[in-house]
């Protein structure tokens, strides 16, 4: 963060106000129509974000932060698990994910679809378990996949604020995507073997 680099792009906006053609411009990128890359793009957002909350709370107690950053950072971390899921979903169907926003039917979705196939090794691992538990816990959370973008809830009542461990959230995310980019990574290799 630069404070000297924010200073004189506000002090330039009076002589050259920013056009939003110039800001936003289509460009192809390797990205596009990619779910691994969508996934982990957003992987390395949550982890940018973390890093900045950990900072945020040196000489506190980072186990227990409720920073104004908490609820953006439990947005990235909900946003990369659903395409950490999805991308998984997409190597193992061969399909666009479903549409949906809802962490723990996505999962399930994915579990089934894996059950499927007769080239996977099974999901009925400790590991497997611990993964389903963290997104339905999440998903009960966020039901409606918004309690982190807005304030209140779709009838206008307002969303408590939230203190988090972010070493924990750490591990979390950490463990969901990570076993989600190993499905995608035994599918790719099933596929292989498949020839």
């Amino acid at each position: 963060m630069s404070i000297e680099r924010r200073t004189q792009l506000l002090e330039a906006l009076e002589a050259a106000p920013p056009h939003l053609r110039r800001i936003v411009k289509p460009k192809a990128r390797i990205i596009d129509g990619n779910w691994d890359l969508a996934a982990f793009a957003y992987q390395q957002a949550f982890e940018a974000m973390w890093d900045h909350a950990i900072a945020r709370t040196a000489g506190a107690d980072a186990r227990h932060s409720s920073s104004l950053i908490v609820h953006p950072l439990l947005m990235l971390w909900r946003q990369s698990v659903e395409l950490s899921i999805k991308a998984a979903t997409e190597a193992t169907t061969g399909q666009q994910p479903d549409g949906v926003h809802d962490l723990a039917k996505l999962f399930t979705r994915l579990l089934e679809a894996r059950q499927e196939r007769n080239d996977l090794e099974r999901d009925d691992d400790d590991l497997t378990t611990q993964v389903a538990r963290l997104i339905a816990e999440f998903q009960a959370l966020d039901v409606a996949a918004d309690r982190w973008r807005y304030p209140t809830d779709r009838k206008g009542r307002p969303y408590r604020g939230d203190a988090v461990d972010l070493d924990q959230l750490f591990q979390a995310h950490a463990m969901i995507t990570g076993w989600c980019d190993a499905a995608g990574v035994e599918v790719d290799q099933a596929n292989w073997d498949r020839g």
